[in-house]
């Protein structure tokens, strides 16, 4: 009888061991989460919000539903140390904002902030129109035939916009490639002429 006594003795002990411990790491999850709120005020539906790590792999995709403003909160305390990007990706421009995990705070970098302005392809009558705002930025343009052979590339220092024409007339009809690389950047359009 005894050991019985112990043993439930133990138990009983062991028990609230556990459950003040859970209690202290709950309470201490609790203070050291927290959330950071996203806001833009000029979002249309099908824009997309994007997180992405250093190297590019997105973490977080949404396709924004309604025109207007976006506010979202978001736990990124629980994400590895180092820096990352919240994209706001809105057709022709993505917005990025730059921001850092440390100890499980979050820091956004001031000032990092950016707009990438994509490429605009468009075709008529045979002829490739590129177009791209940029500013003081090398752009690396490729053109690629349907076995993904080169048939034009450049590297081309720009001031304040990109403007190039390219005539097809004299190429067969087919599917081609238009690569525009620029910002660490690639866009990739698809064309048949």
């Amino acid at each position: 009888m005894k050991n019985l006594g112990k043993n439930l003795l133990l138990v009983i002990l062991l028990f609230g061991t556990m459950s003040m411990k859970a209690n202290t790491n709950s309470e201490d999850s609790e203070i050291k989460r927290s959330v950071t709120i996203l806001k833009y005020t000029h979002v249309k539906e099908g824009n997309k919000i994007t997180i992405k790590d250093i190297y590019g792999v997105v973490l977080y995709d949404e396709a924004i539903q309604t025109d207007g403003k976006y506010i979202k909160g978001f736990d990124l305390t629980t994400l590895p140390k180092g820096n990352y990007t919240f994209e706001l990706d809105k057709g022709l421009e993505i917005q990025v904002k730059p921001f850092t995990v440390k100890a499980g705070k979050v820091e956004f970098l001031n000032g990092e902030g950016h707009t990438i302005y994509k490429p605009v392809i468009r075709k008529k009558n045979g002829l490739v129109f590129v177009s791209q705002l940029t500013f003081d930025e090398e752009v690396e343009i490729k053109i690629l035939n349907n076995t993904n052979n080169i048939l034009y590339a450049e590297l081309v220092d720009t001031n304040i916009e990109l403007r190039k024409i390219f005539d097809f007339s004299e190429l067969p009809f087919n599917d081609y490639t238009v690569i525009i690389k620029t910002q660490n950047r690639r866009f990739i359009n698809h064309i048949t002429l």
